[in-house]
């Protein structure tokens, strides 16, 4: 019994100290580190207007960008450009699978964890700046 109370106790310090990290660490990238998705911006926005802030990205917002040398930062800044761009909830629906099913590819089950946080994290409903806005 004490082992598993010891077990629980070591997960609930690493979440704890992992969680804090992921909050208080600054990940933001500026526009300029950004120009490699000018194409990738253009091809997402297609005939909408591209809003007038500029795009920021923190990479995987309050997850860490990859695990045991694989990474998935790049489908993250991806998926961070169709929450600033918006749209239909069917939309946000998709760039949510897409998120999951990209991260899945290179890292099996690490997507459908992200898929349940970016579910619950991304509606506009919870004060978060990087909330997916309604727009056409």
């Amino acid at each position: 019994m004490k082992i598993k109370k010891f077990k629980k106790e070591i997960f609930q310090i690493t979440f704890l100290i992992f969680f804090a990290f992921m909050i208080f660490l600054d990940r933001t990238y500026s526009p300029e580190n950004l120009n490699q998705y000018n194409d990738y911006i253009k091809g997402v926005a297609g005939e909408r207007s591209v809003p007038i802030s500029d795009f920021r990205s923190d990479g995987c917002s309050l997850w860490p960008e990859g695990f045991l040398g694989v990474s998935w930062e790049g489908y993250c800044v991806e998926h961070d450009i169709k929450y600033w761009l918006g749209g239909t909830d069917e939309e946000r629906q998709k760039a949510d699978e897409e998120l999951r099913d990209n991260i899945n590819k290179v890292f099996p089950g690490m997507g459908d964890i992200v898929y349940l946080g970016v579910r619950l994290g991304g509606k506009s409903l919870i004060p978060f700046s990087w909330g997916w806005e309604n727009k056409k």
